[in-house]
């Protein structure tokens, strides 16, 4: 009886223990998994620094060259007169589309840009705006041929739009005075919820 009872209690102590020590293991597995999630976003949210300076830095660039190669006039780069488009496949978009007087340079040049963001998995899009929310070229991703289908037009299609969302517009009128990057979380109009930053 007596080692029966001896029996019980070590197996009590030794389950009691154990039960113990898995929840100090757990614990510190989480807590090591929360860190350690932290530190990936933000090397993830670092290298998406980099990525906005870059891209605003090649564009402007873009631009200066065409301003200096005379090529495209003052005007023309901040040309806001949006024109909606009447002919060609983009007009029977559900969602309306514009040109301005720089698109056709601006489709010639910076779509390969915007593309080469794509390489890396964490990037959504790249693209250039005006300060009203103006996109007048996307990255090969979101300027696929238009469909019948409103909600794939929504998701495939993205060129030539105006996006004057608060995220949009904050992202477009942004200025860098106390930071060279704005982040914002962006719900995007296909439902996606996401970072997004600005350069």
């Amino acid at each position: 009886m007596l080692k029966r009872l001896r029996t019980r209690i070590s197996v009590k102590i030794t389950l009691t223990l154990i039960s113990a020590i898995a929840l100090v293991f757990l614990a510190s597995g989480a807590i090591l998994l929360k860190q350690r999630a932290s530190a990936i976003e933000k090397t993830r949210l670092e290298m998406a620094r980099t990525y906005a300076l870059f891209g605003a830095a090649t564009i402007e660039q873009i631009l200066e060259d065409a301003l200096r190669d005379r090529t495209l006039s003052p005007s023309e780069i901040f040309d806001t007169n949006y024109r909606p488009i009447t002919q060609g496949l983009l007009a029977s978009s559900a969602i309306p589309r514009f040109h301005t007087a720089s698109d056709r340079y601006l489709d010639e040049h910076i779509p390969k840009i915007q593309d080469a963001f794509l390489t890396d998995s964490m990037v959504v899009f790249a693209v250039l705006v005006d300060r009203n929310g103006y996109a007048p070229s996307h990255n090969s991703h979101y300027a696929k041929p238009l469909s019948a289908d409103p909600r794939k037009e929504l998701e495939a299609n993205r060129t030539k739009r105006i996006f004057n969302d608060a995220v949009g517009l904050k992202a477009a009128r942004f200025k860098g005075e106390q930071s060279a990057v704005l982040q914002q979380i962006y719900r995007r109009d296909t439902g996606e919820t996401m970072w997004d930053l600005s350069a």
